[in-house]
């Protein structure tokens, strides 16, 4: 057969086409693996950024020491507030929140009042979270919670930190730490501020719960232009990004409430044990 014949040619182009393929293929299995470690660095540097344990010039060998030193990784219900450590018959070894939010079986509609009340844009939720805490799992010093929520042009993911305050005495028992965002596809320049890191330091010292009449934990924070109810619970909104200021004020405040993290976060600060007695006196009272 000649070389420039056509069967040749469609021969020789065929095997190229073959052993590309296989290349490629072996390429990406090979990458599969150091890909999955860099996502689950990213991850853990962006938990600790948020709890102030680590800056955006931290290795990728330091996240790892730290997290592995300083943080515990925790599974809540969200239904009840209870958390499942490691060692709990409860805790599901394998389970990864972004993947449950694929699965209808690992998510929970959220109720249309819940979603107006707090304008949250995405119609449910996990039935179980990953929280990460610093310190003692029962009276940890750091809280950081995954957040979620829709911006102008996409879905953000990232983490919001609480400080629990030992003792609180009479104050409130959360102060926010800091928070950050690690995935989005907001505009550059505009919503895409979120990962500022001026914008981002407004949070910290701001206090995300007021106590209602009935000693309940209610979310309270704005992300406006102009003060909008306490001053120690405002943000400065993103300038010339009011919907993905809104998206970021409606998340935070709807996985604050009762129907994201506020059980587990009101059991953890006793709370809801105050909220108990308060309405038991006020029975007795009347």
């Amino acid at each position: 057969m000649s070389r420039d014949s056509i069967g040749n040619i469609l021969k020789v182009a065929t095997s190229l086409c073959l052993i590309c393929s296989l290349l490629v293929s072996a390429a990406a299995i090979g990458l599969r693996s150091f890909q999955e470690t860099n996502k689950l660095r990213d991850k853990q540097k962006n938990v600790l950024m948020a709890a102030g344990k680590a800056t955006s010039e931290t290795t990728s060998a330091e996240v790892e020491k730290l997290f592995g030193e300083e943080v515990t990784p925790l599974q809540i219900d969200l239904d009840t507030g209870d958390f499942y450590t490691k060692d709990s018959e409860k805790y599901v070894a394998d389970y990864d929140q972004r993947s449950a939010e694929k699965k209808p079986e690992d998510m929970e509609e959220i109720p249309a009042d819940i979603r107006r009340e707090y304008s949250y844009g995405i119609a449910s939720r996990v039935k179980r979270a990953e929280v990460y805490v610093i310190g003692d799992v029962d009276s940890p010093e750091l809280i950081v919670l995954p957040i979620r929520g829709k911006g102008l042009w996409s879905t953000l993911y990232g983490f919001l930190a609480l400080e629990l305050k030992k003792d609180p005495a009479g104050e409130e028992p959360y102060v926010i730490k800091g928070i950050t965002y690690y995935e989005h596809a907001e505009t550059p320049g505009l919503g895409g501020e979120v990962d500022n890191p001026k914008w981002k330091a407004q949070w910290e010292g701001k206090i995300p719960y007021e106590e209602t009449a009935d000693g309940e934990l209610k979310p309270q924070i704005s992300v406006s232009k102009a003060v909008v109810g306490p001053q120690d619970a405002h943000i400065d909104a993103i300038a010339g990004a009011t919907i993905t200021s809104n998206g970021v004020q409606s998340m935070v405040n709807f996985w604050l409430s009762d129907d994201g993290f506020g059980k587990y976060l009101e059991k953890l600060s006793g709370a809801d044990k105050a909220a108990q007695a308060k309405r038991s006196t006020e029975k007795l009272l009347r």
